[in-house]
């Protein structure tokens, strides 16, 4: 009797460790493939200097105001400055594009953090963003 139970432990430890060990190499090869969120990885090589044949610029400008017109004039005003600057530097209309106006209104909050009370939803003013992008083969 104690010949037959030893019999079965065998294949039953042998399955058993041979599961944990899969478990455990499928577990680390996941890890591995996943890698670090803040990590950069490179692969390849270059044995020959690349020139760039494009440039690509993207920036975003950004007021608030009290008033959404007092924010959107604000905005289009520094945009203007903005435009005017870059084609001053010789950045032609067709290698710049301004993008649409988004705005965001800015709620006042209650004194006590209570976000259930009236006073957190008043509107105390708006920012409003437009992003502009240079693209050009002129390096």
């Amino acid at each position: 009797m104690m010949e037959g139970s030893n019999k079965s432990i065998l294949p039953t430890a042998i399955v058993s460790t041979a599961v944990v060990v899969a478990t455990a190499l499928f577990g680390n090869s996941i890890v591995k493939a996943r890698g670090n969120p803040e990590e950069i990885k490179v692969t390849g090589s270059a044995r020959k200097e690349i020139e760039s044949d494009m440039i690509s610029w993207t920036g975003t400008i950004s007021y608030r105001g009290d008033t959404l017109q007092a924010a959107v004039d604000s905005l289009k005003n520094g945009s203007g400055k903005l435009v005017a600057f870059l084609k001053e530097k010789g950045i032609d209309d067709k290698e710049l594009t301004v993008g649409g106006i988004t705005t965001r209104p800015l709620y006042e909050q209650s004194a006590n953090n209570n976000y259930d009370s009236a006073s957190y939803r008043v509107i105390k003013g708006y920012e409003v963003t437009q992003g502009v992008k240079v693209m050009s083969s002129r390096i």
